[in-house]
């Protein structure tokens, strides 16, 4: 086999890409587009962007349809988000690969609360990951529950402080007011089945319902992480 460098690199490699992805969690970067204010990436360059759509839930709308504009407050993008609106998050992927991504709400997992569970560890989802097609968008309808049927999503619905999601004695992994996308590179799996190598929240709204299809893939470390945070 052939290698690109010698084998003291890959240890400091790894660590460099581990410093990098904390660093991107921990102090994220921003970039609003200027000539389309609700797409949010981490630079001009970035292949993927984060749209926020919202609606008020007595607008008498069924789904949100207008992408929330975002702005740079500093250093993190934010968008305006009010007690009682629905959301949705619709993931652009510009890149000429399908991309993993992976999305938390208030630090916590959209398929924590999923009825979906590994057949091998109860207290785990089944599903981890959205796998977005190359140049495409996928939208984000809420909070996973199931992969088929009827209202097999719960929307995402902005609530007061001590109302959402995060009082569901789950662990959270990131800040209250917080959406965040991360980005893994995937490809599918190998024939053998082995891997190579604030003062609001968001809880549980009206049913929603998403087309689904369960994939295997093979999910790299991810490369990049768009937040947002919501405020009002």
């Amino acid at each position: 086999s052939l290698q690109t460098g010698p084998p003291c690199d890959q240890p400091v490699q790894r660590r460099e890409r581990n410093e990098k992805i904390q660093k991107l969690v921990k102090q994220p970067e921003s970039f609003v587009d200027p000539a389309r204010p609700t797409l949010v990436s981490t630079s001009p360059t970035s292949p993927y962007a984060v749209e926020i759509l919202a609606c008020h839930i007595g607008d008498g709308q069924t789904r949100p349809t207008e992408g929330r504009p975002a702005r740079i407050d500093k250093g993190l993008a934010r968008i305006d988000l009010e007690r009682d609106e629905v959301y949705e998050i619709r993931i652009h992927n510009n890149s000429p690969d399908e991309v993993a991504a992976r999305v938390f709400i208030d630090g916590i997992d959209v398929y924590q609360f999923s009825d979906d569970r590994d057949p091998k560890d109860a207290t785990r989802p089944k599903f981890t990951h959205f796998i977005i097609p190359a140049q495409s968008t996928s939208q984000i309808p809420g909070w996973h529950k199931r992969q088929v049927g009827a209202d097999n999503f719960l929307a995402f619905l902005v609530t007061a402080y001590g109302k959402g999601a995060s009082t569901k004695g789950v662990k959270a992994q990131g800040e209250v007011g917080v959406i965040q996308v991360q980005f893994s590179r995937s490809k599918p799996m190998p024939a053998d089945g082995l891997p190579r190598g604030a003062d609001i929240e968001t809880g549980f709204g009206p049913p929603r319902q998403g087309e689904q299809k369960a994939v295997v893939r093979e999910i790299e470390p991810f490369i990049d992480a768009v937040s947002i945070r919501y405020t009002h």
